[in-house]
């Protein structure tokens, strides 16, 4: 389409169909420059909750191994034996730490509304409208082959308004900071522009089924 065609067409147009195609626009620019921000976080969740499940799955394994090779020590004693018992009990040792260490650097759920409230404090142009808490859930449930161990989610629903320039600071600085909770679903809506309201979900895991007081 030629850009005098282009001018014709805009210039056909009513008031109203004019600010509809503003609007629409708007929105465009606006989904692509959030999911810009939150795909990076969502994906990085994702990341998150494959290696935990990864390093779960195979301390469950090697667990079972050990079981079956305890189980057969008592029946025969064997220097081989014992030491194939040993070299799995330091590679559980390992895997149990490096899953311990992994859930140290998240945010417990204790911490979450705290940390939260900092963040609004720091983005004086950003007002939060509510918090509510999402019931935690277990990561492995349904997994058969880790059924002894349990990873909880736990999440908070946040609702904040502001423009979309002082809203997309406020998301960059939540990732700059690096900030130890992972962020999911996202719902944008522009309620009077140049404001809009955003509700994310975002989430940190622990051991303990702990509801968020908020």
């Amino acid at each position: 389409m030629s850009k005098d065609s282009l001018n014709s067409k805009l210039a056909a147009m009513s008031p109203r169909e004019l600010i509809m195609l503003f609007v629409a626009g708007l929105v465009v620019i606006v989904l692509i420059g959030f999911t810009f921000f939150i795909e990076p976080l969502w994906k990085k969740s994702q990341s998150m909750e494959r290696r935990l499940a990864s390093e779960a799955t195979q301390t469950s394994s090697l667990d079972q191994q050990l079981q079956i090779y305890l189980e057969a020590l008592n029946e025969d004693p064997d220097k081989a034996l014992i030491s194939s018992i040993a070299e799995l009990k330091e590679k559980d040792a390992v895997l149990e730490q490096r899953f311990r260490d992994e859930l140290k650097t998240l945010v417990t759920p204790d911490e979450m509304p705290a940390l939260v409230s900092r963040m609004f404090d720091d983005a004086q142009q950003v007002r939060l409208e509510s918090m509510a808490t999402i019931a935690p859930v277990n990561i492995f449930a349904g997994r058969e082959d880790l059924s002894a161990l349990t990873l909880y989610r736990h999440g908070l629903t946040l609702t904040f308004s502001g423009s979309y320039f002082d809203i997309r600071d406020f998301l960059q600085r939540a990732q700059k900071e690096n900030i130890k909770l992972y962020w999911e679903a996202m719902d944008y809506q522009v309620s009077d522009y140049p404001n809009g309201k955003v509700t994310i979900e975002f989430y940190t895991v622990s051991t303990q089924r702990t509801f968020i007081r908020v």
